[in-house]
């Protein structure tokens, strides 16, 4: 608990009341002014710093104040969950909901505004004939944190050495682990962009404004059939073209998949099949 936090909160006057000279909050001059500037982060004090006053910036400010009187005096944390990922409509549920308001409002401010957060990612097309309908499809695996279908693939970490295709094949591993294929035996790699990178936007998982730089494969030569796991499911090309469909990235301009489209000839309707031999 931190009463001397609480005391500092309940005893800040309201905008309609006269400032209060900081002086009279009785507290160390160094402290109270490091309260201050954490408080003015979020515009809820009118500090005059010639004067040395300080009152609530608004009546809802004031109120606010109240309220965080009360998660500082019982030890509770303003946001409910700091390490759960994906974005909610209440966004004090997660830390995710609040960072992705914090740079929706930053960007609003300043529509240059630098990324907060830079990411690698290896993706790969897995692609097949639907033996009923004769449609070409795509697999995707649903990503609950991101709530969207997303190619299989992932984030480039330390132990990839910087390698993309070390990414994907410890991401193919990883995400369907119940194929149990095995690169070079079971399947070859094709690398269809190498290192692209969109306009930076907000992440659907961690709420942070980020450039992405993609490097999409396409997987060739696939020797044994695919049972797809829960989170798996075939999509039709058509649909995953279509402006209906949800793109990976929140606000990105150019859908990976047209552009992907768009560059190779004859597009992904004519990219073979990944059982196709090689």
């Amino acid at each position: 608990m931190n009463a001397r936090l609480s005391a500092f909160l309940r005893a800040i006057p309201q905008s309609n009341q006269d400032a209060r000279p900081l002086v009279d909050f009785g507290e160390e001059r160094v402290w109270s002014l490091g309260v201050i500037d954490s408080l003015s982060l979020l515009g809820l004090l009118d500090y005059d710093p010639q004067a040395d006053t300080l009152r609530a910036s608004s009546q809802t400010a004031h109120y606010t104040l109240l309220s965080l009187a009360y998660y500082a005096e019982t030890g509770q944390s303003v946001v409910a969950n700091w390490k759960q990922r994906g974005l909610h409509a209440d966004v004090l549920h997660n830390g995710a909901s609040f960072l992705h308001a914090l740079e929706a409002r930053r960007l609003q401010i300043s529509p240059q505004a630098q990324p907060t957060r830079q990411q690698r990612v290896a993706q790969v097309i897995i692609k097949r004939c639907n033996p009923q309908t004769g449609q070409a499809e795509l697999l995707f695996q649903h990503d609950a944190n991101a709530a969207r279908d997303q190619l299989v693939g992932g984030r480039m970490s330390d132990r990839d050495h910087d390698d993309p295709l070390e990414t994907l094949i410890r991401e193919i591993e990883e995400e369907l682990p119940h194929l149990g294929l095995r690169y070079g035996q079971d399947y070859q790699l094709r690398l269809l962009i190498d290192g692209y990178s969109p306009p930076p936007s907000l992440s659907p998982t961690f709420g942070a404004y980020t450039i992405y730089t993609f490097w999409i494969y396409h997987m060739v030569g696939l020797r044994r059939p695919l049972d797809l796991g829960l989170q798996d499911r075939w999509l039709s090309l058509d649909h995953v073209l279509s402006p209906q469909f949800e793109t990976p990235l929140e606000g990105e301009s150019d859908h990976l998949l047209r552009l992907i489209d768009q560059q190779l000839e004859g597009g992904l309707m004519a990219l073979p099949s990944s059982d196709s031999p090689v």
